[in-house]
């Protein structure tokens, strides 16, 4: 839903704004240096509040003022339509909020997770094998950082990985806010109209799996259809897109970082850490996290008023010195657990202990099986996706 443009303000940035070289957030920077809370203009032309600075994107995101239900008014309007969870907990406040979420948050608990370690490395084992059978240069994206998520995934909701493809291309369609409004709402009611149906087996063959489980969940009456396949798109999206990207921009913010990437090779007991800097540090959502407010507010100086937009843009924050000093620096000994990649408050990622592991392996396994990894491309020469929701490199071809 649009609203109004926000008037009698200053001119505005165009959001998300441009960016020099993939991990450059200086525009940002300045932005959240002299104002946390300033004025940005989308490609639809609505006025909405950008927030920069880590306290102040932590007001947003704890504040029951700033709505995450994205029919409220003001509720940002992306270039594409609606941004991915309109349908599921994603867009909700409580007490529906905590209720949804409850159903599945079982699943992703750090014990349970855990648990699947050993499928996560066999899966890693198994790609990397793979992707080291061919002759370099290879690359990384379609060789590595898709297959990785795309079988955890498969695995946990209970997709037949033979689809991996079909999903793949609708779910990269729904996290760029950059493509033709007719492509992504027909790339919606694909995936709806394909897990609808595959809702529909699992109701007459349940398995070991979420899918099924939540299936359980709409026969025992506790969430309905358009419930379960928002909950179910969520979760693939979430659990396949985020991840793949960050495999892959990881890996390019390591190599282009060769005194870190040492660093790692030789302590490869880091890995840790490495992963929680390397979520501060890459761009990923690049989209921001939306909210409308619902009532007059103060925040960071300025006057936000029920009924405008606010972005929060968790990479900005990610990098402010007063949480993060020398936050501009890419240091992989920081450990920096106070980042906001997975967002704050209860809307808090579901899957960031699995995203977490995931991460872990996929890095550990590259660094300690391809000691002499190295790109095989000129940065300056490779395709990223910026202005969508979730920023990614195209390619990334890499030599060993």
């Amino acid at each position: 839903m649009c609203s109004a443009p926000v008037t009698g303000r200053p001119a505005a940035l165009d959001f998300p704004a441009p960016r020099e070289s993939p991990f450059d957030l200086d525009v940002y920077r300045v932005l959240r240096e002299h104002r946390p809370v300033a004025p940005v203009t989308f490609v639809t032309g609505q006025r909405v509040w950008l927030v920069t600075g880590a306290a102040e994107v932590r007001t947003v995101l704890t504040d029951p003022r700033f709505t995450a239900v994205q029919s409220a008014p003001g509720y940002p309007a992306f270039g594409g339509g609606a941004a991915p969870g309109a349908l599921s907990f994603l867009g909700m406040d409580d007490p529906d909020h905590t209720y949804y979420r409850r159903l599945v948050a079982g699943e992703f608990t750090v014990r349970k997770v855990e648990r699947n370690r050993p499928v996560i490395e066999r899966i890693v084992d198994d790609v990397l094998t793979e992707m080291m059978s061919g002759a370099p240069p290879v690359d990384l994206v379609s060789a590595y950082a898709l297959p990785v998520p795309s079988l955890v995934t498969c695995w946990q909701l209970g997709v037949p990985y033979d689809d991996r493809a079909y999903f793949q291309g609708l779910s990269t369609v729904l996290a760029d806010g950059t493509a033709d409004l007719d492509k992504i709402q027909r790339a919606a009611r694909d995936l709806h109209a394909y897990f609808d149906e595959l809702a529909e087996r699992k109701r007459r063959d349940p398995g070991d799996d979420l899918l099924s489980r939540l299936v359980a969940d709409e026969t025992a009456g506790r969430l309905d259809r358009e419930q379960l396949l928002g909950i179910a798109l969520l979760l693939l999206i979430g659990g396949y897109e985020t991840t793949a990207n960050m495999i892959a921009l990881g890996t390019l913010a390591l190599l282009t970082h060769p005194e870190q990437v040492a660093m790692l090779r030789a302590r490869p007991e880091l890995v840790a850490g490495a992963v929680e800097e390397l979520l501060r540090f890459v761009p990923l959502a690049e989209g921001g996290l939306a909210r409308a407010a619902t009532a007059d507010t103060e925040l960071g100086g300025v006057r936000v008023r029920a009924g405008e937009a606010v972005v929060v843009l968790p990479p900005a924050a990610n990098r402010d010195p007063a949480q993060f000093p020398d936050g501009e620096r890419f240091d992989i000994e920081r450990s920096p657990r106070r980042h906001f990649s997975f967002g704050f408050g209860m809307h808090q990622c579901l899957g960031q202990h699995l995203a977490r592991l995931e991460l872990r392996v996929a890095f550990d396994a590259l660094v300690t099986r391809l000691p002499e990894l190295r790109l095989a491309a000129p940065v300056a020469d490779l395709d990223f996706r910026y202005g969508g929701f979730i920023f990614g490199v195209e390619t990334l071809p890499v030599a060993w």
